[in-house]
């Protein structure tokens, strides 16, 4: 399914679709399905870094948005997905943020995050994580 799908949509347009239709219940299975599949496609045929589709979903770009941004949840579960595949080559969430954005602007978001209940939990641990990259 997903091979005939890519031929017509880029990877941005089916992640936007993937992403809405997670949060209609009557659509989240598949959507689960096809996000495993788009998944396979860039870890096995495409040889997708996190880096790489942190672009793709250009969270790069995303500034201060980014704790917020509804494309973050799936690219972090790409990233665990690749870790556990290719453990060789584990990247962290913390690591990744850093080639884009300095401490001071991490600082700034991870605030701003903590004071919206949707994204306080992603902001703690990511505070906590910056603390242990800071003192490693």
């Amino acid at each position: 399914m997903m091979k005939t799908v890519r031929e017509y949509y880029h990877d941005i347009s089916l992640v936007d679709m993937i992403v809405s239709a997670m949060k209609a219940s009557s659509t989240e299975k598949i959507a689960k399905r096809m996000e495993l599949e788009l998944f396979r496609n860039w870890h096995a045929v495409s040889h997708k870094t996190p880096d790489d589709i942190f672009q793709i979903l250009e969270l790069d770009e995303a500034g201060s948005m980014l704790l917020a941004s509804p494309l973050l949840d799936m690219w972090i579960r790409y990233l665990t997905a690749f870790n556990k595949q290719t453990p060789s080559e584990k990247t962290s969430i913390i690591g990744t943020f850093l080639k884009y954005y300095d401490e001071s602007e991490l600082s700034q978001m991870i605030i701003t995050a903590k004071g919206n209940t949707n994204t306080e939990k992603l902001a703690s641990n990511l505070e906590d994580a910056l603390s242990l990259y800071k003192n490693s």
